[in-house]
This record gives C-alpha cells, structure tokens and sequence, in this order.
C-alpha cells in the first residue's frame, strides 16, 4: 500500500485513441501524487482512419500528431519505447530497450492487429491499412504499378494485372478506399501519360452488401455512386488464397499485383501472451473499463 506522501504511478501503454485520451482525463482532474507515464511505440499519435488519404496523395501530416504536441504543458510524461513483458506480481513492464517501468495502476490501451483468418499467402502478398509506414508501401506500390503498366504497353494482360486494385473488405476503410483510389490512380495514370480507362479499382466483400452494418437505403447511394467513378464490387464472395499475381475466391480468379487487406482486425496479440482471454473474434474477454486483479484496466 502507498504511503500518502508516495507518488502513485499510473502506467498507460498505447498512444491511440484510449491511451491518450485516458492520460488526458486524468491529468485533467489534478490528483494529488498521482504521476501519469504514456508509453507508445511511436512518437506521433497515428489516425488510422485517415490513412487512406495518405495513400492517395495527401501529406503525411494529416494522419500523424505528434505526441510531444498533445501533451505540451501537461503533467504526462510520454516515452518512446515498445513494451514487451508485463511481470503482474512485481507491477513491472519491460520494454524493448530494456528499461523496466514500475506502475501502481495500470492502463493497457494496446489497439488492434491486423488478422488474415488463416487465408493461405495473404499476410505474405497482401498490403495493409494500419499504420503510416504500411500506407507509406502502398503508395509506393500504386505508382510502380502503374509505371509498370506504362512500359507493358505491348503486353495487355500485364497493363491488366497491373493496373488493377483490389480491395479485400467493403466495410469503412475499404469503401473509403476504392472512391479514393479510382480518381488518385486515374490522376496519376494521366501524369505518366498512361491510358486512365486502364485503371481499374475492385472491391470483395463476403456479405451481401458493403458496409454491413448500415441501412441499405444509405449504402444502396453509396454503391451506386462508387460505381459510376467504376468501382467493380463482388458481394457475397469469400477470397480462398492468394499467391503473388493471382486472388482466388471460390468461383473465380482475379490477377492483381496489389492487394489490399482492409476486411480483418483482433486484439493485439500482447493480450493473449499476458494472460488476458481473447475470444474467437478476436476480443478481449473483459468490460470494457473495468478493473482486472493486479490493478491492470483494459481499454478495448
């Protein structure tokens, strides 16, 4: 127990939503001896919903804040270091440059991870929409395709597979995607002088509609709309395997050089190898907020 005059170190890991909000709230409210540390693996907050401006040709700046900004003439220190153990009966973590932080209380506000549901080679041959560095590889890829496409003048089938984009996933991030992309990737077929009407932008999804957990009287517009920029959709497909030019779904083959992952998210795996239960979705087992034993708080 904490004597009163003890400083009371609160310990959140995790600069995103719930981390920085939480180190916020508390220092908002003062309280005596009580010492807020922010751990991120990261040195700027990432607003991940954004990314897929980004990779569309937006400046890194709108996604990316960094933490020495939010939390400028406040009583939190941030620190930039990936943690990698939690010992729960010493109230101990461990980060990845081998400092060790002791907390009284703490917040664990580790985010979500991309999961690929066991679909054979997609982790290996697909691109993913969950941090900058990942968007920062897709852009990449969007314009050596295209360049690509360019130089197979003489060979359509490679301007096909090249020029093609497909997009796992019509949940938000994919269906803000695929509107964006058809017009970024037509703009920059027109600066290099390639036919624009070579582009084109395909969406899977497994349900019967996108965005599943809207009205149809919304995403009917929105469907329609993305359609005629000449976004493909294929609902109520599932994608089987994919190997480096070739998506397999069960009753058709796509060929793509870019692949993109939007359809798949879990709790960070640090849940599960810390002892904290994960269901089959991919959740952890536990209210959202409310104390765990060892004075442990979960932000999911």
């Amino acid at each position: 127990m904490n004597n009163i005059n003890d400083k009371i170190e609160v310990v959140i890991v995790g600069g995103g939503f719930g981390g920085i909000r939480t180190a916020l709230e508390l220092e908002k409210k003062q309280l005596p001896n009580v010492h807020i540390t922010l751990i991120s693996d990261k040195p700027h907050f990432e607003y991940n919903p954004a990314l897929y401006r980004y990779v569309t040709g937006n400046s890194a700046i709108e996604v990316c804040i960094p933490l020495s900004e939010i939390f400028k003439n406040r009583n939190v220190t941030v620190v930039d270091d990936k943690i990698t153990a939690l010992n729960k009966d010493t109230q101990e973590l461990t980060g990845v440059t081998g400092k060790t932080y002791h907390y009284d209380h703490l917040v664990l506000a580790l985010g979500s991870e991309t999961t690929y549901f066991g679909i054979n080679g997609l982790k290996e041959n697909s691109f993913g929409m969950k941090t900058v560095s990942e968007a920062l590889q897709l852009k990449e890829q969007i314009s050596k395709t295209l360049f690509a496409c360019k130089e197979n003048a003489a060979n359509k089938a490679d301007q096909t597979r090249d020029a093609n984009f497909v997009i796992i996933g019509a949940g938000p991030t994919g269906v803000e995607m695929a509107g964006r992309l058809i017009e970024y990737a037509r703009r920059v077929a027109r600066e290099i002088d390639l036919d624009p009407s070579l582009v084109s932008v395909s969406v899977i999804e497994g349900a019967p509609k996108i965005l599943p957990s809207m009205p149809a009287k919304f995403t009917d517009v929105i469907e329609q709309h993305l359609r005629m920029l000449g976004v493909n959709f294929f609902l109520n497909r599932v994608i089987e395997s994919q190997e480096v030019e070739d998506v397999y779904l069960k009753d058709m083959q796509m060929k793509t050089r870019t692949l993109i992952w939007t359809a798949g998210a879990r709790a960070n795996a640090l849940y599960e190898a810390w002892g904290f239960p994960v269901d089959k979705r991919g959740r952890v087992e536990v209210d959202p907020y409310l104390h765990t034993k060892n004075d442990i708080k979960i932000f999911v």
